[in-house]
């Protein structure tokens, strides 16, 4: 049964009336029971009259609805309480911009204004049926009747009747503002008004049954729907052709559309229908990601999950909330609350309160994490890491699987991650400081890299340098240290550093130089004479040899050794392969008992040494 059926027929309103009380009272009185998706049971605000026939809510914590007797009944966001308007007669419709003004208008063509605690009548129309009202402020309304007339509010008075639509019957209003409203008739008509004119009726849904309810939630969108189930929408310039939503037949006698996202409707089968499904969608968003992340660092993601009410496009849900009942009218302030009353004398509510809860799987498409949800009034978030292991780029996408009250939901594009280099940090141990030329192999150099996030191996090369010298190269992962050959450094003292060239997942580091010492090697040097006694004049038959031997063996000292007795010097022998000999001159020493020594002056890398005292005789 639709609001045509119910209010529009003049001559059967007693008759309808007396018939709607009947049925109710057969069996339609109680409301449905407890619907899903946050829309109340019927909580029955008006056991007398029991025929609300329009509700206006401001916010979710106000609303005002009135009935066919007369009654006034104001909604605080909790419960419901009744006063009289202070007429008798059939209040059709009611619009409050705000908690503190509404109007109301009637079915003898009265016109009522609030003002937040008491109702005044004006008449503006007598003999006729004022069938709707709409005020976008306290300072503007436009209403409209059953002959085609259209009245204006100034915020202290009315307009006298202006004829827009002569010959047919104006069903409904909608101004979000005072310089824009949209008009619907009984033939299919809509007429528009813009900065104080109105447009000559234009036909969109000839053969609809009427245009019943218009909401315009800007002058670039309206939503229209018709008594047989269709809706047709306006984007600023042009209406959209009929579409069907409503398949039971009922008739579509309300919508609302506080935003061109959302849009409620109601139907004579107790049935509601929106833009998008009350139960079944949620949409799930990445919501933040760790900044500048690099390899083996947990990457923080954050999501949500919403339940979003918002409309797809291209189709409506519908879902029964008060089964048996004529659902008479709806307004929604916002998308996420909803008053709606119907003609057994009900009101129902619908509050977005419905959050979404369980896991939401975060995935880069081969590693993934679960983000536990919490939260409250439709909205739910969750952290979770994921740790790459290499430096790239990753799409990161998050998908919801739904719940007892959602259906799944992913993200509608990925989410870019990169993923850059760690850093790493050398190390360089030395197993001693001190070494000696000709074992420094007795120093093991041993190198750490370490990522800069654990979970993560360092590939690549280690060099370890004196200088410019290279004493040492490894590659990792693998073994870590390495040995100097024995006579690697000349004596002295270094500083070594270990340089890690890095890889495509770690950058370079140098690890602090240590100091390593390199020790002179010690000899020992040997005198040896081929003969005690010589005679004077014959000293060169004396063949004096020396051998200068290392701390180590393999090394081959150089340089030079002086024979001396006391402080001449006899002769210099340069050393080959440690070795060297020579010869007195003759005459070189008189005749005479003398003790000869051998001194090696020592080099870079080894010590000086003094051999033994020998003894040599020199005969007349």
């Amino acid at each position: 049964m639709s609001k045509l059926a119910v209010i529009r027929l003049v001559a059967a309103v007693a008759l309808l009336s007396a018939a709607i009380s009947a049925i109710l009272a057969a069996g339609f009185a109680s409301p449905a029971a407890a619907s899903p998706a946050g829309w109340s049971s019927g909580t029955l605000i008006d056991p007398i009259a029991e025929e609300l026939t329009s509700v206006s809510c401001p916010t979710a914590s106000f609303c005002i609805a009135v009935d066919y007797s007369g009654n006034a009944f104001t909604y605080n966001g909790n419960s419901w309480s009744s006063h009289s308007i202070g007429t008798g007669d059939k209040l059709l419709s009611v619009s409050c911009p705000t908690a503190s003004f509404c109007a109301a208008v009637d079915f003898s063509g009265d016109a009522f204004t609030y003002n937040g605690s008491s109702w005044s009548s004006q008449s503006i129309d007598a003999g006729n049926i004022l069938e709707s009202v709409s005020c976008p402020t306290a300072s503007f309304c436009a209403a409209v009747d059953y002959d085609g007339n259209v009245f204006t509010y100034n915020g202290s008075s009315w307009s006298s009747p202006d004829r827009i639509d002569a010959g047919y019957n104006l069903y409904s209003v909608s101004c979000p503002s005072a310089s824009f409203c949209a008009a619907g008739d009984n033939n299919g008509n809509v007429l528009t008004y813009n900065s104080g004119s109105w447009s000559s009726p234009r036909s969109i849904d000839a053969g609809g049954g009427g245009l019943l309810s218009v909401s315009c939630p800007s002058a670039s969108s309206c939503a229209a729907v018709d008594g047989k189930g269709n809706v047709l929408t306006y984007n600023g310039s042009s209406w959209s052709s009929p579409d069907s939503i409503d398949a039971s037949g009922g008739g579509l006698n309300s919508v609302s559309c506080p935003t061109a996202s959302f849009c409620t409707a109601m139907d004579s089968n107790g049935n509601v229908l929106t833009y998008s499904s009350l139960l079944a969608i949620s949409t799930t968003t990445i919501t933040s990601v760790t900044a500048n992340p690099v390899v083996s660092q947990p990457v923080s993601i954050g999501v949500n999950a919403t339940w979003p009410n918002t409309y797809s496009g291209s189709s409506w849900s519908s879902k029964s909330i008060d089964a048996g009942n004529i659902l008479q009218s709806v307004s929604c302030p916002t998308a996420s609350f909803c008053a709606a009353v119907d003609m057994s004398g009900n009101a129902l509510t619908y509050s977005n309160s419905l959050t979404p809860s369980g896991q939401v799987t975060v995935s880069d498409g081969a590693r993934s994490c679960e983000a536990t949800l919490s939260g409250s009034n439709g909205t739910a978030t969750g952290t979770c890491s994921i740790t790459e292991q290499a430096a790239s780029n990753y799409s990161i996408t998050a998908s919801y699987p739904g719940d007892a009250n959602f259906v799944s939901s992913v993200t509608s594009a990925p989410t870019s991650l990169t993923v850059g280099k760690a850093t790493s940090t050398t190390a360089l141990g030395l197993s001693a400081t001190k070494v000696t030329y000709g074992k420094e192999g007795a120093a093991q150099l041993s190198v750490t890299v370490s990522p800069q996030y654990s979970g993560s191996t360092p590939t690549g090369t280690v060099t370890v340098k004196q200088s410019t010298t290279t004493l040492c190269t490894f590659t990792l992962p693998g073994a870590g240290s390495c040995t100097l050959s024995a006579t690697e450094l000349p004596a002295g003292t270094y500083g070594l550093v270990a340089t890690y060239g890095g890889s495509t997942n770690f950058g370079a580091s140098t690890s602090a130089q240590e100091s390593l010492t390199v020790a002179k090697a010690t000899s020992k040097t040997t005198l040896r004479l081929s003969a005690a006694n010589v005679t004077y004049g014959h000293e060169q038959a004396e063949h004096l040899s020396v051998t200068v031997s290392p701390q180590y063996s393999g090394l081959r000292p150089a340089g030079t050794v002086r024979v001396k007795q006391s402080t001449t010097t006899l002769c210099v022998i340069t050393l080959k392969s440690a070795k060297g000999s020579c010869k007195l001159s003759a005459k070189r020493l008189k005749a005479g008992t003398y003790r000869l020594v051998a001194t090696y002056r020592g080099r870079p890398d080894f010590k000086s040494s003094t051999s033994a005292k020998k003894k040599l005789t020199v005969v007349k």
